[in-house]
């Protein structure tokens, strides 16, 4: 059977979220599946035997989600040693229905992407890259299917981390140039969407839906994966 893992990164206060998470995981991700967590964090906090932790230092935001695939490079050789798939989530999320294998990769579609709920209905080119000076920069005539979350990401684990080493160098690449993209890693990986369409199964919104249906319209959407609301300048102090 497929062995999953899934990658979380929690640090400063967002531990807090980490057990629910992991609770709503263990029950609704990919159920009858083993499942392994690597746990990216500043927290001394000890969790479950199928926990992994490993500790990273904090950088505050942007940093904490900028740099979020370079950590994922250094503990690659550990995480393919255990698993065949990989996602990764943000930490506030929580599963609230099934997500069974549908969110599986495959053969022809190695990696997994899920349609910006911002943007799912409206606009689905969303807010992309736009200076040309980024190597996160998309082209209005480009094509691609929808803009994508950053939040519910993932694959079979060597296309997984071949995107992650592809996105820390434009990130390296673009730093030198004292470019930040203008949503972060979200921008990146956009990009390498777009450059490997064909690679890409793409997932509705539903699974990164906002706790707060009425900001964005999803229609009848059955939410799958939640993200939670939360204070965001609460979250980012200390």
């Amino acid at each position: 059977m497929t062995r999953v893992g899934i990658i979380l990164i929690a640090t400063g206060r967002y531990i807090s979220f980490f057990d629910p998470v992991y609770k709503s995981y263990e029950k609704y991700f990919l159920p009858g599946y083993k499942k392994n967590y690597f746990l990216l964090t500043d927290s001394e906090q000890s969790f479950g035997d199928n926990v992994f932790t490993y500790k990273i230092e904090r950088k505050g935001f942007p940093g904490d989600t900028l740099y979020r695939y370079h950590h994922f490079m250094k503990i690659k050789e550990d995480i393919m040693d255990k698993v065949d798939v990989v996602y990764y989530t943000d930490v506030d999320m929580k599963a609230v229905f099934p997500v069974g294998d549908e969110i599986l990769p495959n053969e022809k579609q190695p990696l997994i992407a899920v349609a910006h709920p911002g943007f799912f209905l409206r606009n689905r080119m969303g807010t992309p890259e736009t200076r040309k000076e980024s190597l996160a920069y998309i082209s209005p005539n480009e094509k691609r299917p929808f803009y994508v979350c950053g939040g519910v990401q993932g694959g079979f684990v060597k296309n997984y981390f071949a995107a992650s080493e592809n996105i820390s160098n434009m990130i390296d690449r673009d730093g030198k140039n004292n470019i930040i993209a203008v949503w972060h890693d979200e921008s990146y990986w956009n990009r390498y969407m777009v450059t490997n369409l064909n690679k890409f199964k793409f997932m509705a919104a539903n699974y990164c839906h906002p706790q707060q249906t009425k900001r964005f319209g999803l229609g009848h959407l059955q939410p799958k994966i939640l993200a939670l609301d939360k204070d965001h300048e609460y979250f980012r102090a200390e």
